[in-house]
């Protein structure tokens, strides 16, 4: 990112905005000047040092993008983005919770460390996931889906298949994590982060009335937009 981009980006921000950033394209001083405008900042695909990710956060970046995933890892002497972010309480990790992006005994360890308030769930969510076509391109090159998987043909993941319900099914029984924190994670954690909090993600008095209807088996009963009630199709 260019740092005329950054500055056009804060002087021209309208509602909510999270940008994904590399520390290294921008420096801190843009990162606390987008902060300041309120602009949320998340640090992703990036290879940035545990010590650049630190200086960032200090800067005012909240948030990294797809943990694990297009970052620096967690070495026990170069700890990486992935450490930097674990160890901050400040920085919610958005986490793709389809089995595939991660390995359950990496996505354990990362909600223990940072527990529900400090891990957004996110679908990372391509076109097959809504009903569209298994087979598409992007960027040139043709994505495939295999069951909720999503390759390039070289069989690099290119995104997942999955709905925000898939990765509460699977936070709450493939990693085990109980109910209301899985909710808390795909809810009120990402609404905090952006700040809408007081009106999303939450069940409350004067909150909007986004809501969605899940039985024992998490199969949707119903939802509302607004408070309206929305037709199956």
């Amino acid at each position: 990112m260019r740092d005329a981009d950054a500055l056009e980006l804060a002087n021209g921000r309208a509602g909510v905005m999270l940008v994904t950033l590399a520390p290294s394209s921008v420096s801190n001083y843009l990162i606390s000047e987008l902060a300041r405008s309120g602009i949320i900042v998340s640090l992703g695909h990036s290879e940035a040092t545990a010590e650049e990710a630190h200086s960032a956060f200090d800067a005012g970046a909240r948030a990294v993008t797809h943990l694990y995933n297009a970052m620096s890892q967690l070495g026990h002497r170069a700890p990486g983005l992935v450490g930097a972010a674990l160890a901050d309480p400040r920085v919610v990790c958005g986490f793709i919770a389809d089995g595939f992006h991660v390995h359950e005994m990496a996505a354990r360890i990362a909600y223990k460390v940072k527990g529900a308030g400090g891990i957004a769930l996110v679908s990372d969510a391509m076109p097959s996931a809504a009903g569209g076509p298994r087979s598409f391109a992007l960027q040139g090159r043709r994505v495939t889906q295999t069951g909720l998987k999503l390759t390039l043909d070289d069989g690099t993941l290119a995104g997942a298949a999955i709905t925000m319900l898939d990765a509460v099914r699977y936070a709450n029984s493939v990693l085990g994590i109980e109910l209301a924190a899985s909710l808390e994670m795909a809810t009120l954690t990402p609404a905090r982060l952006l700040g809408i909090d007081g009106s999303y993600g939450c069940l409350r008095r004067g909150a909007r009335a986004d809501l969605v209807h899940l039985d024992d088996n998490l199969d949707v009963r119903g939802v509302w937009v607004d408070g309206v009630a929305v037709e199956r199709a």
